[in-house]
């Protein structure tokens, strides 16, 4: 039996950039507001749009049964079992979240069941309780729906129901079969017949299937039939080795086949920039993950999808200077011949290196200072909040500041004298709020005027179109009376 060993899950509500939310309710054009936010990268209930809430690093809509979820999507217990508000424990479960092969596929408590998807866990019928509708724990642990289930009190495997017809033996063709709710991709879902089903292809499978299928394949799902020859990149050490801004026509073999490719970022700007990787040219019947490592920890840095004809693209803040992996594994269903591309976007700033004392850029009075508080990803681990030092000469008497901020960063700016202490207070502003501050009765000599990264954002996303690089400066300007 497996053990069930759930994570917590946090309950604070607050803002990200995207906006629109669901209610308990919601009609077509809702569900399609509120997916632009769903899928993002969280870390706090914080990063989400109210009410969403981060589980499993996404954000997601908070739900006791399917039918508080968009259309389609299942009720998941989240990352805690004893939530604030019981009647509301679970979270809907993101396309991305739902299909597996394997255990470690799925999140948290979850397991990967026979229909290949992820599920709650359980050991009896009293672990299947939290979420309503789903109170049959099955022979493969997994939570499931009475209606669900079949006469051995589990789950159909993907692709085919337990009663569907084998292929003929001369292959004159399946009988029909599938799932009354088919796996994408799979039998079912497009009159494919089951895996290992064999003969010319089942009939009519599942709901809203069409009859035929492939031939004499044995029932291997859509998107199998690869003309590409297998370039060997099958692990992170034998990925492909790639170069900026060109394209790698690909595609995957079989369902377990992944394809991995690599690259480095420049080391000058020595500020980094935007790393944007991409899927395009994606057929209609298949789907995929798209995921970029760190070579550094091995660690996942950001994972985007398609499915269905979608393009898929892949963005984060990025070092100088460091290697990168990309890798393509299937989602659903095997995706026919696909475009890898990648790219990368310099941050371009005059005064940097300039994050210490020692690195300090001498500026004049008067002066616009545009620069970039900015700090891209090495590895798993976190950027420290970028510092901008500048160092000025001023007279006795007083000095003053302003700050012009961008959109999306805001920033503290602090005054440290030559000895290196600070010199009274600091201000700070939220991306877009311009400042503006005062130090007073200095002596003469030489301070250093730091602007350090306060808000905003800077995070790691994933959209289906490539997103507009965010470079907008912040502008200093230092005068005296």
């Amino acid at each position: 039996m497996r053990n069930i060993n759930r994570a917590l899950l946090a309950l604070i509500v607050a803002a990200t950039p995207l906006s629109g939310a669901l209610g308990g309710c919601s009609d077509s054009s809702d569900e399609k507001n509120t997916t632009d936010e769903l899928s993002e990268d969280c870390s706090l209930n914080s990063d989400c749009g109210d009410p969403l809430i981060c589980a499993f690093s996404r954000c997601h809509k908070q739900c006791a049964a399917d039918r508080d979820c968009p259309t389609g999507q299942r009720c998941v217990t989240g990352e805690e079992d004893d939530a604030e508000e019981a009647d509301k424990p679970g979270v809907c479960q993101l396309p991305i979240e739902k299909e597996c092969e394997e255990d470690r596929d799925c999140n948290g408590g979850q397991y990967c069941g026979p229909d290949q998807e992820c599920r709650d866990g359980c050991n009896d019928d009293s672990d299947c309780n939290l979420i309503k509708d789903y109170t049959v724990c099955t022979p493969s642990n997994v939570c499931a729906k009475e209606d669900e289930v079949g006469s051995d009190g589990d789950l159909p495997p993907a692709g085919g129901g337990s009663e569907g017809g084998a292929g003929g033996a001369t292959g004159a063709g399946g009988g029909s079969g599938g799932a009354s709710e088919p796996t994408p991709g799979d039998a079912g879902a497009g009159g494919e017949p089951a895996m290992g089903s064999g003969g010319a292809g089942g009939a009519s499978g599942g709901t809203g299937g069409t009859t035929g299928g492939k031939t004499g394949d044995g029932g291997a799902p859509s998107g199998d039939d690869c003309s590409l020859e297998d370039v060997g990149n099958d692990s992170r050490d034998e990925a492909t080795p790639y170069e900026f801004d060109t394209e790698f026509a690909g595609c995957l073999q079989s369902r377990e086949d992944t394809d991995w490719y690599e690259f480095t970022t420049p080391e000058e700007p020595v500020q980094g920039g935007w790393l944007l990787v991409g899927m395009k040219d994606v057929g209609t019947s298949g789907g995929f993950y798209l995921t970029v490592y760190s070579t550094e920890d091995n660690a996942q840095l950001q994972q985007g999808y398609g499915y269905q004809g979608a393009n898929g693209v892949v963005y984060l803040p990025v070092a100088a200077g460091k290697t990168f992996r990309a890798e393509v594994k299937m989602y659903s269903a095997i995706p026919p011949e696909y475009t890898f591309y990648a790219s990368y976007t310099p941050l371009m700033d005059e005064y940097e290196p300039n994050d210490t004392r020692e690195e300090a850029k001498p500026i004049a009075l008067g002066e616009e200072i545009r620069g970039h508080a900015f700090q891209g990803f090495a590895s798993a681990t976190a950027p420290t909040n970028d510092e901008d030092w500048y160092e000025v000469d001023l007279a006795a008497g007083n000095m003053q500041i302003t700050l012009d901020q961008p959109e999306t960063i805001g920033h503290y700016v602090y005054l440290y004298d030559e000895t290196g202490a600070q010199k009274g207070g600091n201000t700070y502003g939220t991306a877009g709020v311009d400042v503006s501050y005062e130090w007073t009765s200095l002596d003469r000599g030489k301070y250093y005027v730091v602007v350090r990264y306060y808000t905003g954002q800077m995070s790691r996303g994933q959209a289906t179109t490539a997103p507009d690089f965010e470079t907008e400066p912040y502008v200093l300007t230092v005068t005296q009376d």
